[in-house]
């Protein structure tokens, strides 16, 4: 999408080595993701007032995040993204909640902490956008 458009239409973007993903209008994020003195890429995405932080975070040496049960999609620029959970599922409401990550390939995922519906959708929707840039 055109830069001109996406900022009419209230998107905004971060971008990070290899790629970039656009941001739901509920999320908040810087333009480009830190980089380390190795290469290696960190930004916190704020959603829905706070309530949710997903983090982009990645580095060329990464390997894949979701070895283990995975799903699989295509996002809209036709980009390959698996998504997998981390741990064990909740048995109770004193359990930790789980982890969920979705790899963008490329050394890079997003993860997100799953306390309610809306936050694994989000990282979803964020990964969906995910379109890769050549270096």
């Amino acid at each position: 999408m055109p830069p001109v458009i996406a900022a009419l239409l209230g998107l905004s973007t971060v971008a990070f080595s290899g790629g970039k993903v656009e941001l739901p209008s509920s999320c908040t994020g810087p333009a480009h993701a830190s980089v380390d003195f190795e290469g290696g890429f960190l930004a916190t995405i704020t959603c829905d007032a706070g309530k949710t932080r997903v983090v982009l975070i990645g580095s060329p040496t990464m390997p894949s995040s979701c070895s283990r049960e995975r799903a699989q999609f295509v996002s809209r620029n036709g980009a390959p993204i698996s998504v997998c959970l981390l741990g064990r599922p909740p048995r109770s409401a004193k359990d930790e909640p789980q982890s969920m990550l979705a790899d963008l390939g490329g050394g890079a995922c997003l993860e997100v902490t799953v306390r309610r519906p809306q936050d694994a959708l989000l990282l979803l929707q964020i990964a969906s956008s995910f379109k890769r840039v050549p270096e």
